[in-house]
């Protein structure tokens, strides 16, 4: 793992290999999740087949949420700044208020940050 910089987009996390990391627990707020990420790492281009990111909701007690399993948010092919998180049409925004984590499982993937954004209606 290393860190990158790309046009637009501060250090992140690249990884060539398998992966796996965590954040740190936070309140969910009453709000969409968003991933900046480029699937794959710009410097590894060629893996566009083997490349991926998969998303879980783990509660307080570091367990998967029921509905926000990982093989539900399953990223391709993508380079946005604004990827939308959703699981089989979940939003996390179901979980407003709750104290979650998101456990990240990647391979050849860059993933720049996460953030929340309001929809509007």
């Amino acid at each position: 793992m290393c860190c990158v910089r790309r046009g637009g987009r501060g250090v992140g996390r690249h990884l060539c290999a398998n992966a796996e990391f965590a954040t740190l627990p936070f309140t969910m707020p009453a709000a969409d999740l968003r991933l900046n990420a480029a699937i794959p790492s710009p410097e590894r281009a060629f893996a566009t087949q083997q490349a991926y990111v998969m998303v879980s909701v783990l509660d307080e007690k570091d367990a998967v949420v029921t509905g926000f399993e990982a093989d539900k948010r399953l990223l391709k092919s993508a380079d946005q700044i604004d990827l939308p998180l959703a699981w089989s049409g979940k939003s996390a925004r179901e979980l407003s208020g709750r104290k979650i984590s998101l456990r990240f499982y990647l391979r050849s993937a860059s993933i720049y940050a996460v953030t929340a954004k309001e929809s509007r209606v």
